[in-house]
């Protein structure tokens, strides 16, 4: 808020983690697991003021412990002749039971509230393949839980389901690539927000993201 916070303690913190990654002799499939716990002093939170300006304050100490898991398959190994020639699938989950342990500001306890602007379960999906005469298919699944948009807790947004997905078809010529795809954003039309201002000031959480969409498009590639 164009002053400066002499009273701003920079964070200090320390993160326990544990992992296991399991890889097939083929290279087919990758599986990573990992936990891990972390321990924030001075976390740092974001508040914006009445006229947009934003000042950052310690908030006391977090626990956030988590775990992420990734999965990795190559369903076939990639061929050169066939109709269905590539077969990718992977798979992201994370769970983030984040909190805060010690937060409080004047005569506001927010100890033990969820950590804002951090969703407790996340999870993706993505499937590429491959077809015979240069056509391509890819998509892709986004899942976000709800998520806390203000340190009391008060107001929160809601979870959304993100769905993507592309085809794509090249062909060369003598001296010259020709592409040409066609994609989709959105496709289950969800209301949600494509980033959130936390802590702001009357309400002006939400910044509002593009419905269903559809492009398209051409590309020549030259070759000497």
């Amino acid at each position: 808020d164009n002053s400066i916070n002499t009273n701003l303690q920079a964070e200090r913190g320390i993160n326990y983690e544990l992992g296991v990654r399991v890889r097939d002799r083929n290279d087919l499939l990758n599986l990573e697991a990992t936990f891990f716990w972390y321990q924030l002093r001075n976390a740092i939170v974001r508040q914006v003021n009445e006229a947009g300006e934003e000042r950052f304050v310690n908030a006391g100490n977090t626990i956030q412990p988590g775990l992420e898991i990734s999965v990795q398959s190559r369903l076939m190994q990639e061929k050169s002749s066939g109709m269905l020639r590539k077969l990718h699938i992977n798979g992201h989950f994370n769970w983030n039971a984040f909190r805060f342990d010690e937060y409080q500001i004047g005569n506001n306890d927010y100890s033990g509230n969820p950590l804002t602007g951090t969703p407790k379960y996340t999870s993706a999906a993505q499937l590429e393949a491959g077809f015979a005469a240069g056509f391509g298919v890819y998509v892709q699944y986004y899942f976000a839980s709800g998520i806390t948009l203000n340190d009391a807790a008060t107001t929160k947004a809601t979870p959304y389901h993100i769905l993507q997905a592309r085809a794509d078809w090249s062909r060369s010529f003598q001296f010259i690539v020709l592409q040409l795809f066609v994609s989709t954003d959105n496709l289950l039309d969800q209301r949600y927000s494509l980033g959130n201002d936390l802590n702001a000031f009357g309400s002006r959480f939400y910044n509002a993201a593009p419905g269903r969409s559809f492009q398209g498009g051409l590309k020549l590639l030259f070759s000497k």
